[in-house]
């Protein structure tokens, strides 16, 4: 059985929804489109995450999910580590491209994008 082809915006910094450029570089392959926020346990755990981050995160998500319904689209939520998601959502779809914020200042997020383009 084929696997459907999508673009895969992961959402990790950027929680606008204009002028979103990696949302719009999405929308123009023509390819159907999977925007998704991860809840990393492993960036809970940080020293430098508090629950405000958490409040500020879950309200921009609501606030997108606002803006995408009128287009019939919404953000699709997961906690997990991203790899294992990834890869199991590789299952089931064929992911073309991912388009993502590049992270910069914590090793951790720098050696799980690592992971994630191997």
């Amino acid at each position: 059985m084929e696997k459907t082809a999508i673009q895969l915006v992961w959402l990790t910094r950027d929680l606008r929804s204009r002028d979103h450029a990696h949302l719009a570089k999405a929308i123009a392959t023509g390819d159907p489109i999977l925007i998704c926020y991860i809840f990393e346990p492993s960036l809970r755990e940080l020293p430098e995450t508090s629950d405000r981050h958490f409040q500020f995160i879950y309200a921009a998500l609501d606030d997108l999910d606002k803006t995408l319904s009128l287009f019939g689209g919404k953000v699709f939520r997961h906690h997990g580590e991203v790899v294992p998601f990834f890869r199991a959502l590789g299952e089931y779809v064929d992911i073309k491209g991912i388009f993502a914020h590049q992270e910069t200042g914590q090793l951790l997020t720098y050696r799980r994008d690592e992971a994630v383009i191997e």
